[in-house]
């Protein structure tokens, strides 16, 4: 395991520009007492350093108060979190790690847990060494050690994010064990209610986050009024796959101010390939109107074959150019509204024009639906 090679506070352009010839390009501006996302520029060259270190130390500024940025040598790679929680008497266990590779603007959009990059071996490795660090700072509470897996297979430490994630709800699904409620008993000073013997791996989970952006216009924030709401189950009469955490209701005014994350949509299954399977049909059944949100190019997105073949990497929109190809597969809500209205004044207005409407609509729908491609994606 590795660290990250990365510099010490930035306080000047040429301190970046000694850091970049001295590691090489590309490389990534963080803040230094932040994360989110915010102010995280990569600059693949030296004119890129120089025009975004001033936008990354405004955002800095901005976002957390200080201007401070670092830099680190950027690694092309998938990001992998191991879930970990230890209580005040010096009880600890892992329980399994979660692929949240899937980013845009470098924050998490789907995860999924177990992460099919890993074997078994390494997986347990990697927790032996979680358990090995957690020991070592005397650590009490939930926390979540976060890595970067090259396609090389070799590991580098990032960060340990000492907190329950929003993606800790794919672990209550496959491991069985209330996350939020273990925290809730260790600040009142308890052991956990299990040791690490215990915790047992079962099936593969995938979370989705629905969050008010629009993907064709590169995720940019969105708001309104949610005028219909359906997160429900897909098939009543199985009610056990999908968990839904949400607050939402009709009526719900979202401000694009705050942060996008509307729901937290999750399945679990047997297996990953059953996992992604019970996604799709989650998400077909899934509904939010009145605010642009995301479930539609995750519906496209999960029947992509690298996503499918779990082919993998914090570059995966942007290197499979996804928002391009599903800007041109579907259609913006208000061309949808437009298309429906020509349909419907020229069908009211044909009604009044001629005697036999009904057989030409007919015909003519007859034609259309014959003239329609094959489905692209199965």
């Amino acid at each position: 395991m590795q660290i990250i090679p990365g510099s010490d506070v930035l306080k000047r352009k040429e301190d970046a520009l000694r850091f970049a010839e001295k590691q090489g390009y590309p490389i990534i501006l963080k803040s230094c007492y932040g994360g989110g996302g915010k102010g995280i520029r990569t600059a693949r060259n030296k004119k890129e350093l120089l025009g975004c270190f001033d936008a990354a130390a405004k955002e800095v500024e901005t976002s957390f108060g200080t201007p401070l940025i670092y830099a680190e040598k950027y690694i092309k790679a998938r990001h992998i979190e191991f879930q970990f929680i230890a209580d005040k008497h010096g009880n600890y266990a892992c329980l399994g790690d979660r692929e949240c590779s899937i980013q845009r603007r470098f924050q998490k959009l789907i995860e999924e847990t177990p992460s099919p990059a890993l074997t078994s071996k390494e997986r347990k490795r990697i927790c032996h060494d979680v358990c090995e660090l957690v020991k070592s700072i005397d650590y009490a509470g939930v926390g979540t050690a976060e890595f970067l897996l090259t396609p090389d297979k070799k590991i580098y430490f990032l960060e340990v994010n000492p907190r329950i994630q929003v993606e800790h709800g794919i672990t209550e699904l496959i491991t069985g064990i209330d996350i939020a409620k273990e925290q809730l008993r260790i600040a009142q000073g308890l052991p956990l209610s299990f040791n690490q013997g215990q915790v047992r791996i079962k099936g593969h989970a995938i979370e989705c986050r629905i969050v008010a952006e629009c993907a064709r216009r590169d995720f940019a924030p969105a708001g309104g009024i949610i005028s219909r709401l359906e997160l429900g189950q897909p098939d009543k009469n199985k009610p056990d796959y999908v968990r839904v955490d949400a607050a939402l209701y009709p009526g719900l005014r979202i401000n694009p101010s705050y942060d996008s994350l509307l729901a937290k949509l999750m399945v679990h299954g047997r297996s990953r390939k059953e996992a992604v399977k019970k996604l799709r049909q989650a998400l077909a059944a899934a509904r939010i109107e009145g605010v642009q949100n995301t479930i539609d190019f995750y519906k496209f997105l999960t029947r992509q074959k690298r996503f499918i073949d779990g082919k993998l990497s914090t570059e995966f929109i942007s290197e499979n150019r996804l928002v391009e190809k599903y800007s041109k597969e579907s259609l913006l809500p208000e061309i949808v509204a437009l298309i429906a209205s020509a349909i419907y004044e020229h069908e009211a207005n044909h009604l009044l024009s001629f005697p036999t409407p009904d057989r030409w609509v007919e015909s003519s729908r007859k034609e259309a639906v014959e003239a329609e491609p094959e489905e692209r994606w199965g």
